[in-house]
């Protein structure tokens, strides 16, 4: 139930968007890398994630670059990392204009490598206040599952 809510978030939200981006997160799921690269018009499509057989394999703890990606996905991330501080802005200095982040808030524990936090909805308005959360969503589950996607606008002070 909760992936197929989070699946229509994303279909609806990136659909007609374009230019090249970047996933970060489980890139060992085939199914779901060609899902999120057919829900938008990408004209380049890349991944990133420490375990698997990703296009860059890395810690997004350690930025790879800066403004590379038009679009930057980190879904499911943050929970993950040893420094969410780290990586949400490892991810922001790598994208170029849109940035979508999502993150559980109340969620069952799901060890993959490793699964330490949880955020209060607002999140990303906190980590990230020069910029624009132009559009929030939160997912709840009837089991209690509940987590939020935030679609994230850059201003251009973030690209100074």
């Amino acid at each position: 139930e909760f992936r197929e809510k989070f699946n229509q978030v994303m279909r609806d939200e990136l659909r007609g968007v374009t230019g090249t981006c970047l996933y970060i997160g489980n890139c060992d799921d085939d199914k779901e890398m060609s899902r999120y690269r057919d829900y938008g018009s990408f004209s380049d499509f890349r991944t990133l994630d420490i375990l698997g057989n990703p296009d860059f394999q890395c810690s997004i703890e350690k930025p790879i670059g800066v403004h590379v990606f038009d679009t930057v996905l980190m879904c499911w991330v943050l929970e993950h990392v040893r420094n969410p501080y780290a990586a949400m802005f490892g991810a922001l200095s790598l994208t170029r204009s849109m940035m979508v982040v999502a993150y559980p808030v109340s969620y069952r524990k799901h060890p993959d490598p490793v699964d330490i936090y949880r955020f209060l909805p607002g999140y990303t308005k906190q980590m990230i206040p020069d910029s624009e959360v132009y559009r929030e969503f939160e997912i709840k589950c009837n089991n209690g599952d509940e987590g939020r996607v935030d679609f994230v606008r850059l201003q251009e002070e973030n690209h100074e």
